[in-house]
């Protein structure tokens, strides 16, 4: 009888719906699940076939700034106002996904209206949670933006880096040719005049003396060109823009080269007669016209021509223009000549030295006032220079 009353419980036992169990267990892996995705501190979303949101931990409401009612049944490109929907990650899920069942480190940059610009990588996994159910796609990601911004800043450190010892390789160059060069000529000419002063006829005198003028006021362009340009380098130059009169400032720099145009026999041409006015650094400005306007008397050849002149163009700017009829620039130096670190120093018509650091600076002089610096020029024909400044 006992034995009887025991195969009757064992048989119930065996036949009891096991419902009761099996749902512990769903709900147990279901808190496990949702206990496992919310540990992950990177964002994560879990996607059905259809691209529609099934899940998301905290770490993505808490950084995308949503709310589990703005993104669960979701289709992933609307969440956030369409915020989502993005070309790269449109590749990832529709283009490479459908094609792997995995997917590491695919980067994505974008601007999302409530977080602003992210960088983030993207790893997605095609799970197939069991026979027969439909697969899952898991999407992580991770917010680079940080790093991204770092190596940002290491590489404009390393482009300024770069940009400082080409001005650094620049002023060697400078000190140790063409600084050295007309040095050594200047000091021949005086040593000529120190040991043969007896022999030498007041026509010959006044000849080296004119010489010697020459080269002092090369050396002095130059030195002054060098002191600017460090004084822009290391950003003791202080910009102070006002009013000018361009009208007298081109008739000032002009008059300051008219003796080596007579000595040339260049005659000069001043078409700007009307009051012009540009609202630019006095100091900057004149340096700019009294380099352009020498360069172009050095370059031009004997009984040639140097025309200056100036107009109101679109956008309230003046274009200034100085052209000459020179020996020209060839094609392949004209887009070297605003470059640090490029050799285009060419000697005059009349064997005038030149380091192409004055154009460099008149570029970084009109650049610091809002304009653009710019050539046109043909070998054997001239070039004419061209530089905007704002309209007072």
């Amino acid at each position: 009888m006992h034995i009887m009353k025991l195969k009757i419980r064992t048989m119930k036992k065996i036949h009891q719906p096991p419902s009761k169990i099996k749902l512990k267990s769903a709900e147990e892996v279901s808190e496990f699940d949702e206990n496992l995705i919310n540990t992950v501190r990177e964002p994560l979303i879990a996607l059905d076939k259809n691209l529609r949101v099934v899940k998301a931990n905290r770490s993505f409401y808490d950084f995308f700034m949503v709310t589990p009612d703005e993104t669960i049944g979701t289709l992933i490109y609307d969440l956030g106002n369409n915020q989502w929907d993005i070309p790269k990650l449109r590749e990832l899920l529709e283009t490479i996904l459908p094609e792997k069942t995995t997917f590491d480190n695919y980067e994505v940059e974008h601007n999302f209206d409530t977080i602003g610009k992210q960088f983030m990588l993207l790893n997605a996994r095609k799970i197939q949670r069991g026979w027969g159910k439909e697969p899952t796609i898991l999407l992580a990601i991770e917010d680079i933006t940080e790093r991204k911004r770092t190596e940002l800043i290491i590489q404009q450190q390393n482009e300024q880096l770069q940009e400082l010892n080409a001005t650094k390789d620049k002023f060697f160059s400078i000190i140790a040719h063409d600084l050295r060069s007309p040095l050594t000529g200047f000091l021949g000419l005086t040593q000529i005049i120190a040991e043969e002063a007896s022999k030498i006829s007041a026509q010959e005198l006044s000849q080296l003396g004119s010489t010697m003028h020459q080269a002092a006021d090369n050396l002095f362009k130059l030195l002054q060109n060098l002191l600017e340009w460090s004084q822009m380098q290391n950003g003791s130059i202080s910009l102070i823009q006002k009013d000018i009169l361009l009208t007298n400032m081109i008739a000032k720099n002009l008059e300051s080269i008219k003796m080596r145009c007579e000595l040339k026999g260049i005659s000069i041409n001043n078409m700007v007669t009307n009051q012009i006015h540009a609202y630019a650094d006095e100091k900057m400005i004149s340096s700019v016209l009294l380099n352009l306007l020498s360069n172009a008397v050095k370059f031009t050849h004997r009984n040639g021509a140097v025309t200056v002149s100036a107009k109101e163009i679109k956008d309230q700017m003046i274009e200034v223009s100085i052209k000459d009829t020179g020996i020209g620039i060839p094609k392949n130096m004209v887009e070297k000549l605003f470059k640090l670190g490029e050799k285009t120093g060419r000697k005059g018509t009349d064997g005038e030295l030149s380091t192409g650091l004055g154009l460099l600076l008149c570029k970084e002089f009109i650049d610091k006032n809002g304009g653009k610096l710019w050539v046109v020029s043909e070998e054997g024909v001239g070039s004419t220079f061209h530089f905007t400044l704002k309209m007072a």
